[in-house]
């Protein structure tokens, strides 16, 4: 009987030790001495960057000796099935030349261990791919947007130009259609032609104006988007590739439902953005709206009805103008119009939203190309970073004024639903797309003390 209180006695004294310890650390985890080692937070601030080798980053652990990384081609895997890199120092790890494919995505999280072997939860998981390009990847045929502001006067000027153009082998394009926002749709004489590096930047070539642009294609190669200047006009470029399998019809519009973001210039300058459904019979209901003067005026062209053609070109009933061309995986409409005096235009980019969204899904490295209008006209083109805490760092940039400054970086937020906001800049407002391989934006920025107005797309 003695030796039982005894053994009760110690007993109670390591449970009430045990109690102390937790009381002063406000948590289970710090009876480190009893349970062999508090089990480390899981990692945040993750990035994957794939420019051949993979470059694997994140924020510093606490209480961590090493780290796991696990990775996978299947955007589903988990730590018990994906490929496991084991007893990494620290942050930043590069995965060894030749370990991974390129124009493959990988996916990746990063777990912490203590010095006791206890390993954390997995990160968030974040994805990236080292696409090679060739030649080959600009055959075939290409819808253009060109969209152009500031001020100027004929044949520089505010508005739009739409065509669609087939590449050959070598790059030389021959143009299908031609349709200016003036009306003009001769297709003027003179070559064009295009050429691509192992990089991915587009290069335009021939006797077109403009061949100073800056371009450059998405990893799934189906996507280009640039910056450039036309005497004293800015330009946005975005080139989006036709699949000659892909048939369209009115069923890809309905019961969809979308967010938007649209740039005017001309007469009527500044951004509008917001979400809404269209109905089974292609019916539009705008269910939250802004402008960048502190509205909300629905665009005609989001008024009335939508429809589609069997090539995938979307009309609206409220606005005879509109023409827009929707992409093949039926997720993206970029659209162009302007109103019946021909002084104001508008670039609208329609997104079909409905995908479910985490802050590791907005990681990963961008291109991006923006474009700006106001009091002045600008441009902006050059690539950035965003970690899993929504960290941004730019690796380049360049502006229509000529600076090469990279701006600083930034903090990013994104909801399920995929929108993106800035808590230090009210005004942004993004969305990533269905497929998380493209960003549309707008906000408003400062010129020469002078807001300007902008769009911006952001590929991976």
């Amino acid at each position: 009987m003695k030796d039982l209180l005894k053994k009760f006695s110690m007993i109670g004294f390591l449970a009430l030790f045990a109690f102390s310890l937790t009381g002063c650390g406000g948590g289970h985890d710090e009876t480190w001495w009893w349970w062999g080692g508090r089990t480390p937070a899981a990692p945040t601030g993750v990035l994957a960057t794939f420019n051949s080798p993979a470059t694997i980053t994140w924020n510093p652990v606490d209480g961590a000796a090493s780290y796991n990384i696990y990775y996978s081609t299947n955007p589903d895997f988990t730590t018990d099935t994906g490929t496991k890199i084991s007893g990494v120092d620290g942050p930043p790890y590069t995965i060894p030349d030749g370990t991974l494919e390129d124009n493959t995505t990988y996916y990746f999280v990063v777990t912490a261990v203590s010095s006791a072997g206890r390993e954390s939860e997995a990160s968030l998981k974040v994805s990236a791919i080292h696409a090679t390009y060739a030649q080959a990847d600009l055959e075939g045929s290409w819808y253009v947007t060109l969209f152009w502001t500031g001020v100027g006067d004929p044949p520089f000027h505010p508005g739009w130009l739409r065509m669609r153009v087939t590449l050959d082998a070598e790059g030389n394009a021959t143009i299908n259609y031609y349709e200016l926002s003036d009306g003009t749709t001769e297709i003027p004489p003179g070559a064009l032609s295009f050429t691509i590096d192992d990089a991915g930047l587009v290069t335009q070539g021939g006797d077109f104006a403009g061949n100073d642009s800056d371009n450059v294609m998405s990893s799934n190669k189906r996507l280009i988007i640039g910056t450039n200047t036309r005497g004293t006009i800015e330009e946005i470029r975005i080139f989006r590739k036709a699949d000659p399998t892909a048939v369209f019809s009115d069923a890809d519009l309905a019961n969809k439902t979308f967010a938007f973001h649209q740039l005017g210039s001309g007469s009527e300058v500044g951004w509008v953005r917001g979400e809404g459904s269209i109905g089974a019979a292609g019916e539009v209901t705008i269910d939250s709206i802004a402008d960048s003067a502190g509205g909300g005026t629905i665009p005609p062209s989001l008024t009335g009805t939508l429809s589609i053609n069997a090539n995938g070109i979307v009309s609206s009933t409220g606005d005879s103008f509109f023409r827009g061309v929707m992409s093949p995986d039926k997720t993206l409409v970029i659209g162009t119009t302007r109103n019946a005096e021909d002084t104001a235009y508008q670039l609208l980019v329609i997104q079909i939203s409905g995908a479910t969204f985490t802050m590791g899904d907005l990681a990963g490295a961008y291109a991006f190309s923006s474009l700006f209008d106001g009091e002045s006209a600008l441009w902006q083109y050059g690539t950035l970073t965003v970690n899993s805490s929504g960290d941004t760092t730019y690796l380049t940039y360049l502006d229509s004024t000529g600076s090469s400054v990279l701006p600083a970086g930034q903090t990013l937020s994104m909801d399920a639903a995929g929108t993106i906001t800035n808590a230090a800049d009210a005004t942004f407002h993004g969305t990533l797309s269905f497929n998380k391989d493209l960003i549309v934006a707008t906000f408003t920025a400062t010129l020469e003390e002078s807001p300007i107005y902008g769009l911006s797309l952001s590929v991976r």
